[in-house]
């Protein structure tokens, strides 16, 4: 993939956009059970994005060249973004990690919200099994290819010392959600190699 592609939506029928980072115990707690079902799901037309958001400046682990390193010894099956300017994690209103947005699509419609929040119940140290439980709709909606799903919200708890770490640059800046669709550019980390992309989601 060369500097400056897009990612285009077409013929996607579900989006999930997931922000993760290294160092979270909390991801990796979950990561094998993520790519896992990811295989899985997008298999049957699911699409699957991965942003990481942390300012390398405060926590270098989660820089891109790391990032690079975890997609290949996790054989990430999905792109794994760095936001370097942290619009992206702002417009979305992404506060943690991990933390996770489905969204849908009904034809030419645009993408459509469904669900907000968590994976499952699953922590390191509360011995709840890894399931996936709070994703589970994604089966229902692929195999009976319903119409209509009601927009759900279930936070990640216990996770507010993992943060999305703000930039000390950038942290004053605001956010840049002014009605512009335009969230920047990230960079694609996918087995080792780094690219500059710019998202584009209709």
């Amino acid at each position: 993939m060369s500097s400056g592609s897009r990612f285009r939506a077409h013929g996607w029928r579900m989006l999930r956009v997931m922000f993760i980072c290294n160092h979270c115990p909390f991801v990796k707690h979950l990561k094998k059970d993520i790519v896992k079902l990811s295989n899985f799901y997008m298999k049957k037309g699911l699409a699957v994005v991965a942003i990481s958001s942390n300012a390398a400046t405060t926590h270098p682990q989660d820089g891109p060249v790391f990032m690079g390193e975890e997609a290949k010894i996790f054989n990430y099956p999905f792109p794994y973004l760095y936001d370097e300017s942290q619009n992206v994690a702002r417009d979305f209103g992404a506060v943690c990690t991990p933390e996770f947005f489905l969204f849908r699509k009904d034809g030419r419609r645009p993408f459509e919200l469904v669900y907000h929040g968590q994976f499952d119940d699953s922590r390191p140290s509360n011995n709840v099994p890894v399931t996936g439980r709070s994703l589970l709709y994604l089966n229902v909606f692929l195999k009976l290819k319903m119409e209509f799903i009601l927009m759900q919200y279930h936070p990640h708890k216990r996770c507010d010392d993992q943060r999305i770490r703000i930039h000390p640059v950038l942290s004053n800046r605001g956010s840049n959600n002014k009605g512009s669709q335009k969230v920047g550019y990230f960079i694609l980390i996918t087995r080792n190699k780094t690219t500059r992309a710019t998202p584009n989601i209709p």
